[in-house]
């Protein structure tokens, strides 16, 4: 993600984060649910979530770290009489995927010298992997994602959830499917 779109993207989840904890000012404290998660392709996730004043329904922003990083906007409905079970709408990120953009240092260090080609070589072999496992990009759009929490929805306790789309990558603008799913701890 370049520089200037990373800091569009910041901009915007501190904008949604002060937002929600603006309505957090107008509502009860324990309407507002905060939650981290781990998953893939993003590990470490942060939440708010503003939903318990609706019973069986919940809005939410995240953030999203990983493989590359995003930010989602969602709104979930319980589906079943104990809402453990939900499906819910998500606008933002949905996944990420490899760019598939071929190594870029790839024979560029070649001095003529055996000991420094060969050193050249390793040292290029060794970044080509780090980079082939590192240089995935978010995939943003629409998508649906399904929800079981353990406790029910807005309440504390764990839950699973998988988001699945369809969107445009972030740097290549290549239209595609994504999904990625998470375990969560809602607080």
């Amino acid at each position: 993600m370049n520089r200037k779109l990373r800091g569009t993207a910041v901009k915007t989840v501190l904008l949604i984060f002060s937002g929600i904890t603006c309505l957090s000012a107008q509502a009860s404290e324990s309407e507002i649910g905060y939650t981290m998660s781990t998953g893939y392709p993003y590990f470490a996730n942060i939440e708010l979530s503003y939903g318990k004043a609706f019973g069986d329904s919940r809005i939410h922003a995240a953030y999203l770290l990983g493989l590359d990083t995003g930010i989602s906007l969602g709104y979930e409905q319980g589906i079943s009489g104990n809402n453990n079970w939900s499906l819910g709408f998500v606008v933002g990120a949905l996944g990420a995927k490899d760019d598939r953009e071929p190594c870029p240092d790839k024979g560029k260090n070649i001095s003529g010298t055996v000991i420094d080609d060969l050193s050249s070589s390793i040292g290029e072999a060794i970044g080509c992997g780090l980079s082939d496992i590192f240089d995935n990009e978010t995939t943003n759009g629409i998508g649906l994602s399904l929800n079981y929490y353990f406790n029910g929805m807005n309440n504390s306790g764990w839950s699973v959830s998988l988001v699945g789309g369809y969107g445009e990558a972030s740097r290549s603008n290549e239209k595609r499917t994504d999904a990625s799913m998470f375990l969560k701890y809602h607080f």
